[in-house]
Order: structure tokens, then C-alpha cells, then sequence
């Protein structure tokens, strides 16, 4: 009974040790945080950054709603890269954001800034700004002609997704935009808009084959279904691009 007790009183230790350090490291991230949204009301994003450089890179807390972790530095970082990126879109300047953009690597809080100011984009009738940026949107999931094996690979205690559904995914996203800026020029007459939105479509991966002697391994190739969606709707709206 001895030893049981013992061993129970160790693993206690064990998980108040690593509590603590958990607790430790959100207590850091809490007084750094502060200090940055100091910085950020007033606009310094420099002294924010170096503020957000000084939380370890390991330091981390553990979300049980997409079991994974998460890295306080890179969470302060994006939260300063958003609130820079909103405020040089607020002011116009779409173009020079995109590129500050990409040059930091926050290309994903700049497309979902995007996403959230089309249609007010829309009616202030920036037609090129939005066909600017949405001519230069990159895919980030890769796009594989030949997928091996299962469409699931265990990574740990995580189910992750490989071979082109990701992809498709984030493809199809970027087609609901078009789409949605599409309906809006065919209800107010904008051919122009029109005509160039049918050439913004991205194709999808389609299967092709699977192979007999590898039953798990499949072939791909890309076509554009939205593309065609797109010119049956027009058609049906009795509109005819030259």
C-alpha cells in the first residue's frame, strides 16, 4: 500500500510541476500581451514585434477544440500583423498590404481580411483592386497528380488530411469568392466585371484512376468546374461573352 502511495504522491508532483509551468508561461504571455496592445493602440508595431520576439518560441498552450498547440509568439505576432494589415486597408491601401503581406508571411490574415471587406469593396466599386488581388491569389496546398496510399496519415494523436483534399478545399474557397463577385455584376448590369471574373476561376484536382494493382494509389488532374458552372449560369441570364 506503501508503494502505491508513493507512487500516486509522485505522479501528483509530476502534474502540479507541469501546471505550474503551463500557468508560468500564460502568465508571461498575459504581461506581454498587455504590453503590446499598449503598443498597438498607438500604432507602434515595431516596438510590438520586439515585445512578441521576446516570448519564447517554445512556450505553448493546448486547444482541445482542434487538438493542437499553439505558440503564444506566433499568436502575438499575427495579432500585430492583423492590426497593422487593418489599419493599411482601412486607409486604401490594398496593394502596398498584399505586399507587406507577403513579405512578412501573414498571407492568410491579409486573404481573410479580404474575404471580410468584398463587399464593401464592392460597392465603393473597386473593381480593380479586387480583380488585382485576386488575380495573384496563391493555393498554398500543394496540388499531387499521384496520391499513394490512404487519404488520412496519424500524426500522433491527429487525423491529417493529405492527398488533394486540402487542396480542393481551399480551391473551392477561393471559387465562392468569384462566385459571389460574379452574382453581384450580373445583378447590376457590370459586364466588364463579368467577363474578367470568368478568368479568375482556379480548376480543382479531379480523379482520373485508380490503379488496379495499388488499390490506394489514385491519379489526378485539374479542371476547371467552376469555370464552367460560371458560363451556364451566364448563359442562363442570357448573357453571351466575345
Amino acid at each position: 500500500m506503501k508503494k502505491y502511495s508513493k507512487s500516486v504522491t509522485f505522479i501528483a508532483i509530476v502534474a502540479l510541476m507541469f501546471a505550474l509551468a503551463l500557468q508560468s508561461c500564460e502568465n508571461t504571455y498575459t504581461k506581454e500581451n498587455s504590453k503590446i496592445e499598449k503598443c498597438l493602440s498607438k500604432r507602434d508595431f515595431d516596438k510590438a514585434r520586439e515585445i512578441a520576439q521576446s516570448i519564447a518560441p517554445e512556450d505553448y498552450y493546448y486547444s482541445s477544440d482542434d487538438h493542437k498547440r499553439h505558440y503564444y509568439r506566433q499568436e502575438a505576432m499575427l495579432k500585430i500583423n492583423q492590426a497593422q494589415l487593418s489599419i493599411m486597408t482601412a486607409d486604401g491601401q490594398w496593394d502596398d498590404a498584399q505586399a507587406f503581406a507577403q513579405e512578412l508571411n501573414a498571407t492568410d490574415a491579409f486573404q481573410e481580411l479580404f474575404r471580410n471587406n468584398i463587399n464593401k469593396l464592392l460597392k465603393s466599386r473597386q473593381y480593380e483592386t479586387i480583380l488585382l488581388i485576386l488575380s495573384s491569389w496563391q493555393i498554398e496546398k500543394p496540388y499531387r497528380e499521384r496520391v499513394e496510399n490512404s487519404n488520412y496519415t496519424e500524426k500522433g494523436d491527429i487525423h491529417e488530411e493529405i492527398g488533394n483534399v486540402p487542396f480542393n478545399e481551399e480551391v473551392q474557397a477561393y471559387n465562392k469568392m468569384v462566385d459571389g463577385i460574379l452574382q453581384y455584376a450580373i445583378l447590376n448590369d457590370e459586364l466588364g466585371l463579368t467577363k474578367k471574373c470568368i478568368a479568375l476561376y482556379k480548376p480543382e484536382a479531379v480523379l482520373v484512376k485508380k490503379e488496379k494493382k495499388y488499390p490506394n494509389s489514385e491519379t489526378y488532374t485539374l479542371k476547371n468546374n467552376a469555370k464552367t458552372r460560371a458560363l451556364e449560369i451566364l448563359k442562363e441570364n442570357g448573357i453571351t461573352l466575345k
